[in-house]
């Protein structure tokens, strides 16, 4: 007996199935076995979900979507397979939905791709600092993007308050002054070139040994900037040679220490009449 013609079903007819396989149109029916007529869905008929808008990103652009036939979720591969049109460069792509298992026909939606929308320049998020890279950032309104900026080290830079200094031996000092370093650097050292001479210790207190003779001191930053000061050793007190930081008007009823980097000479102001000053040392009296 021959297999009857098309029965009428919800769908599109689709043929007769017989365990799990279409059956052939001259296939003969048999009492063991069952067939069964299969109806397929049209695939224009489901549901499927808005795309928002991509950004360019010179790949290909496939987004997630859902495909809805009545109440049911179809699955990818199962009930539809996607193929895609013109989804790289920027404008108007499609995507196709073909169907397959219980669906037939294809349906088409289209979606944009657009330029990134920057929520405005880069903006510093980090700090740059002389041991450390900084940060600018900005981020796009569409796909939420971030696109980030390394910014450069800082360059690193400090001051010493003098390049060499005279000590007489056995002398110590922590007049040698380091300043005007770059944000985020720090001393990472001190260092004798010869602790015969002098030494020196974490915190740039120099000591003068018993001889007599010349070497070099250096401080080294973690940056890696470092600078030298060149020390002298005699046997004979420092003489002040220089003295800074004087104001240039000092009231009659005040006293002010003056010191020298070297010196041992400590000096105490005692009057003054316009431009010249009378200075009183430990040996006698001198003005300036």
């Amino acid at each position: 007996m021959e297999l009857p013609q098309a029965p009428q079903g919800d769908g599109k007819f689709a043929g007769w199935f017989c365990d799990g396989k279409e059956a052939e149109d001259d296939q003969i029916l048999n009492d063991d076995k069952e067939f069964y007529a299969v109806f397929r869905q049209d695939i224009k008929d489901a549901r499927i979900s808005d795309i928002p808008a991509s950004c360019y990103n010179g790949t290909e652009i496939k987004p997630t979507f859902t495909v809805k036939y009545q109440d049911e979720l179809l699955t990818e591969n199962a009930d539809y397979t996607v193929s895609w049109k013109n989804n790289v460069n920027i404008g108007t792509a499609t995507a196709v939905i073909t169907g397959i298992g219980k669906f037939f026909g294809t349906k088409e939606i289209s979606y944009v791709i657009e330029a990134h929308r920057w929520n405005g320049p880069m903006k510093t998020v980090k700090e740059p600092t002389a041991l450390v890279y900084g940060r600018a950032e900005r981020k796009c309104t569409v796909c939420g993007k971030t696109e980030s900026k390394q910014l450069a080290k800082l360059s690193p830079k400090m001051k010493v308050n003098v390049s060499s200094i005279v000590l007489k031996t056995g002398q110590s000092t922590t007049k040698v002054k380091v300043t005007g370093l770059a944000k985020g650097d720090r001393i990472a050292s001190w260092t004798s070139g010869n602790n015969k001479i002098v030494t020196v210790n974490s915190s740039g207190k120099i000591r003068a040994g018993k001889k007599t003779g010349n070497a070099k001191i250096s401080v080294k930053l973690q940056s890696g900037l470092q600078k030298q000061i060149a020390v002298k050793l005699q046997k004979t007190p420092v003489k002040t040679t220089k003295i800074q930081g004087i104001q240039k008007k000092i009231n009659k009823a005040s006293e002010e220490e003056i010191l020298y980097a070297g010196s041992t000479d400590s000096a105490n102001y005692i009057s003054g009449e316009d431009n010249l000053y009378l200075i009183k040392q430990k040996s006698g009296n001198c003005h300036l």
